[in-house]
């Protein structure tokens, strides 16, 4: 290894704190030859601080629970939800039925209705087969 490669090992293993006590003199006579050095290496260890403290951030964060919906605040929005599908429903079963039975509407009309809830059906169907299937590996990401 030619002396830039030692250079650059030692360096890493300095900002890193990984230096063997044979290393460490070899390193404490390096930069004894070069004091013009310092500077960047204080840089460098205020980097390595800086981002071991965001790791430990991250690390710490991971162990937290994302907030979920508890109490009242689940029973509104299940009860908010469940309000919505059903108008919703009634809104499009009205509309479907008003379009299917209305003898007035051209028959391209009435086909275009039902395809469009032909396919609807078909990819509600899908997507909730495929949700059963299997179980999501990725259910506890937050997304």
């Amino acid at each position: 290894m030619d002396e830039l490669a030692r250079h650059e090992v030692l360096w890493t293993k300095a900002v890193d704190g990984v230096l063997t006590p044979a290393e460490q003199a070899e390193w404490a006579a390096w930069q004894a030859a070069h004091p013009d050095a310092a500077a960047a290496l204080a840089l460098d260890l205020g980097i390595k601080a800086h981002t071991d403290a965001m790791a430990d951030r991250i690390r710490q964060s991971a162990g937290l629970a994302p907030p979920r919906l508890t109490g009242g605040a689940a029973l509104t929005a299940g009860l908010g939800f469940a309000l919505l599908a059903a108008g919703t429903t009634a809104l499009l079963g009205f509309a479907g039925w008003t379009v299917l039975t209305d003898a007035t509407l051209p028959a391209w009309v009435r086909g275009a209705a039902v395809a469009t809830a032909a396919g609807a059906t078909l990819l509600f169907g899908l997507t909730l087969r495929q949700r059963l299937a299997a179980p999501d590996p990725y259910r506890e990401i937050d997304r």
